[in-house]
């Protein structure tokens, strides 16, 4: 079992670099965040698990918004972009 701080950290990095240049990566931790805050806010009345449920909505929009969008990177965090790119001139 995974703790709720552990889990919101994890999110929180993903979310702070891009998804960590993986769709797969932020669709599946959106998905347990999204579970576990839920779980958290419903079943258990723990209000603090809201920031975990905002975090794994977030993170399946910006997964979905990459997919739809098409500007998923192979690998590597989303920051590693073009601009360390050459053009040929």
């Amino acid at each position: 079992m995974l703790p709720c701080p552990t889990l919101t950290m994890l999110a929180g990095v993903t979310l702070a670099t891009g998804g960590l240049g993986s769709r797969w990566w932020a669709a599946v931790l959106g998905t347990i965040a999204l579970f576990y805050g839920a779980f958290g806010v419903v079943y258990l009345g723990v209000w603090l698990d809201v920031v975990l449920l905002c975090g794994g909505l977030l993170l399946l929009y910006r997964a979905v918004l990459r997919r739809s969008a098409g500007t998923g990177a192979a690998c590597g965090p989303a920051w590693i972009g073009r601009a360390g790119a050459r053009t040929s001139t």
